[in-house]
């Protein structure tokens, strides 16, 4: 009887032990299944994390890549600045010394542009014919001329198309007798710009 006892008993064991293998068999799988997954899903990631870096420093390159054009369209801009900033005080130079030609001229002297816009004047013009700088941008034909002045349209036009200067006597104009001397101005590149108009009494 003791020897049926233990030999049950120890079959239960041995069943119990069996059970419990496999129970562990099966956890260690279902572990290993698990890691592995991890693992898949920590390689997948990885990549992405790859992929984001490599789009990054493509980024940085590009950025880098526009920092540097923008550096030389400045210093460009720089340069451009300086050389204008040269020209103007060339130009106000020229101006200056315009300015100090027109003033010393004691006769009227005015300077059309090529549409015969009026440019520039000098003292005399205010002083002998009424017209001040107000009227600078007006047309010739709009300014206050004295009572008696004839049209110049034409007269502009031929200086304008041939290049020489036109002499025309005005008779009793403004209540005087003047010499109206219309010369051709040239721009830099000989085209034509406009006339000059001196009236000698």
């Amino acid at each position: 009887v003791l020897a049926e006892d233990e030999s049950e008993l120890t079959g239960a064991r041995t069943t119990e032990l069996e059970e419990q293998l496999t129970t562990t068999r099966e956890h260690l799988y279902t572990l290993i299944e698990e890691l592995e997954t991890s693992n898949e899903e920590s390689q997948a990631l990885n990549e992405e994390i790859q992929t984001a870096n490599e789009e990054l420093q493509s980024t940085n390159e590009e950025l880098e890549a526009s920092n540097e054009e923008l550096q030389a369209s400045n210093e460009e801009l720089t340069t451009i600045n300086e050389e204008l900033q040269v020209k103007s005080q060339e130009w106000q130079g020229v101006n200056a010394e315009l300015e100090g030609i027109y003033a010393t001229v004691d006769m009227p002297l005015l300077a059309f542009n090529e549409r015969g816009l009026l440019s520039r004047t000098n003292r005399a013009v205010q002083r002998q014919l009424g017209i001040d700088d107000s009227w600078v941008g007006r047309h010739f034909a709009a300014l206050p001329w004295p009572a008696g002045m004839p049209s110049i349209h034409a007269l502009f036009d031929l200086v304008q198309a041939s290049g020489r200067t036109e002499v025309m006597q005005l008779d009793d104009v403004g209540a005087r007798d003047w010499t109206m001397r219309l010369m051709p101005r040239r721009g830099a590149d000989l085209a034509p710009a406009g006339a000059l108009m001196l009236l000698e009494e």
